[in-house]
């Protein structure tokens, strides 16, 4: 196989790679805001095996009046921001929640209402881990890299081109 025709296939790859990245990345920072919901990756194992850590949650907004006694509800963490999903068992006075893991067992503290960011849709398992990585600076960095490579790939194709025009 030529070389230019394993750096197109290259490129080919790669271009769709960022392309799907892109556009994955967008829809999931635009649609939840355009809805009013929340999508985040779950970063606790507390409903397992129901929910794993690292699951994609798109959860739908609830009133406090709505909740009912066995509600999955995303909360957030509202030291570290970080997602979290549990059961609803009980509610206390002044908005207070008393929620369970996946096994059932009750968690040692209450939650409070203002905590909750919605009652969960649907998850996708492992797809969750995209948004927390990218929320890293890591993720970040590895992101424009990834651009960067992009760049220099198709800037290197087209010298290519040009050097092979000018041979001919």
């Amino acid at each position: 196989m030529p070389e230019t025709s394993k750096s197109r296939i290259f490129n080919n790859i790669l271009f769709g790679l960022v392309i799907f990245v892109s556009v994955f990345c967008i829809l999931l920072s635009l649609l939840p805001r355009l809805t009013g919901d929340t999508v985040c990756g779950v970063q606790a194992d507390n409903m397992a095996p129901e929910i794993q850590k690292g699951a994609l949650v798109w959860a739908k907004p609830i009133a406090f009046e709505d909740i009912r006694v066995g509600d999955l509800l995303v909360f957030a963490d509202p030291k570290t921001g970080a997602c979290f999903t549990s059961r609803i068992a009980d509610f206390y006075p002044e908005q207070q929640l008393v929620t369970q893991n996946g096994s059932g067992e009750l968690d040692p503290y209450t939650t409070a209402y203002y905590c909750v960011r919605g009652k969960v849709c649907f998850t996708i398992p492992y797809f969750g881990f995209l948004p927390v990585f990218l929320n890293t600076v890591f993720g970040k960095a590895a992101v424009a890299l990834l651009y960067i490579i992009w760049i220099a790939a198709e800037i290197e194709i087209r010298g290519a081109a040009k050097r092979r025009e000018k041979r001919a």
